[in-house]
């Protein structure tokens, strides 16, 4: 039994949660062009509620889903977030928080079947720079030489709402998400 309420404000990110009762690995050297059910390692629910649709609660849906999952609910306290594509706000957005996405990051958003998608919205993180005590120049280090791929970064809301886009482009039959809905309390 899920009590909720309609709302507008930020809702507890339970991320660890979620990946510790599923047991989900978000890593993998997998691509896929498509959804893709994933070999289910256990019989999915009738329904299925996810807390919060930041990165973490839709990557959660989206990789459930993949598991052949189905009704799987996500609430959000927040309204919906403007198009990834909406270049007029996300530069304008003061309140931006950068996310890197590492190989490993790169990897499970391309097993998602999203990292284009993702991947359009990110800027390279290519090297960096070290200002040593008593050296009269910085020292630059080519980070990307050095690891063997280009770390990138994207604003954690846009990358939410990349997943979102991904979750209505492919995922609309399994998948809803609810705005402007708060979890009041939960009967296990």
């Amino acid at each position: 039994k899920l009590t909720h309420a309609r709302t507008t404000s930020w809702a507890a990110d339970a991320a660890s949660f979620r990946r510790r009762s599923y047991g989900l690995s978000m890593m993998s050297s997998a691509t896929q062009a498509q959804p893709q059910v994933d070999s289910p390692t256990e019989t999915p629910p009738a329904r299925t509620v996810v807390i919060g649709s930041g990165p973490a609660g839709l990557a959660t849906a989206i990789m459930l889903a993949r598991r052949g999952w189905k009704n799987i609910v996500l609430y959000d306290r927040l309204a919906r977030l403007p198009k990834s594509d909406d270049e007029k706000f996300w530069e304008a957005n003061e309140r931006a928080y950068n996310i890197g996405l590492d190989l490993r990051g790169q990897n499970a958003l391309k097993r998602f079947g999203c990292w284009e998608r993702v991947e359009s919205c990110t800027a390279d993180v290519t090297g960096r720079m070290d200002w040593v005590p008593g050296a009269k120049e910085p020292r630059e280090t080519d980070m990307a030489k050095a690891r063997g791929y280009t770390t990138k970064i994207i604003q954690r809301d846009r990358l939410a709402g990349c997943l979102l886009e991904e979750i209505e482009a492919a995922y609309k039959d399994t998948i809803r998400v609810e705005f402007n809905a708060e979890c009041k309390s939960v009967t296990w």
